[in-house]
């Protein structure tokens, strides 16, 4: 049993080693100036997430790209916190902002159903969901849209990137991820 570990551990290691080597090889997309043009609805599924919304808030608003592009869609995911409120509060208190705030339309389900509830919803030529614990930077849909522009794709999949912290539990996390 022992010896089936061993082997299966260094497997492991050996593939992860593998797709970091991979990843590196990767070329680095370098954005270019151009106008914006791609229309975005941003789709987040929340849960007792009160603690979480007001950065990620922050950081929706420093967004830095034409709001008439762009809404925001929260879904909430039959929270029972105070999540739905303060959702409320930065809709109402951002009116520049193209915001909704929906109930999940099968609570008490899976977290695709809550996107799925803001996707029927959703008004604009690209779809983007990100998780209420996240922050996004101030060019992430002007990045989006010159990805787009320049090569015409219809998926993109982005990474979650970890802050960067010491220590080898850290570095192993962010490699497994």
């Amino acid at each position: 049993m022992m010896y089936f570990l061993i082997v299966i551990s260094i497997f492991y290691a050996l593939l992860i080693l593998y797709l970091r080597y991979g990843f590196h090889q990767v070329k680095e997309f370098v954005s270019e100036e151009k106008p914006a043009k791609t229309s975005f609805s941003i789709i987040i599924a929340f849960r007792n997430e009160a603690a979480n919304l007001p950065q990620l808030f922050l950081t929706l608003k420093k967004l830095k790209y034409p709001v008439h592009l762009f809404e925001i869609i929260l879904v909430n995911d039959d929270s029972t916190d105070n999540s739905e409120a303060i959702s409320n509060e930065f809709k109402n208190s951002n009116p520049q902002l193209h915001i909704s705030v929906l109930k999940n339309q099968q609570p008490k389900s899976a977290k695709k159903a809550a996107i799925n509830t803001g996707i029927n919803s959703a008004e604009k030529e690209y779809i983007i969901t990100t998780d209420a614990d996240c922050e996004v930077p101030e060019n992430w849909l002007t990045e989006f849209d010159c990805f787009i522009q320049k090569t015409e794709v219809k998926f993109i999949s982005g990474p979650v990137v970890f802050e960067k912290g010491k220590g080898l539990l850290n570095i192993f996390q962010r490699i497994d991820f």
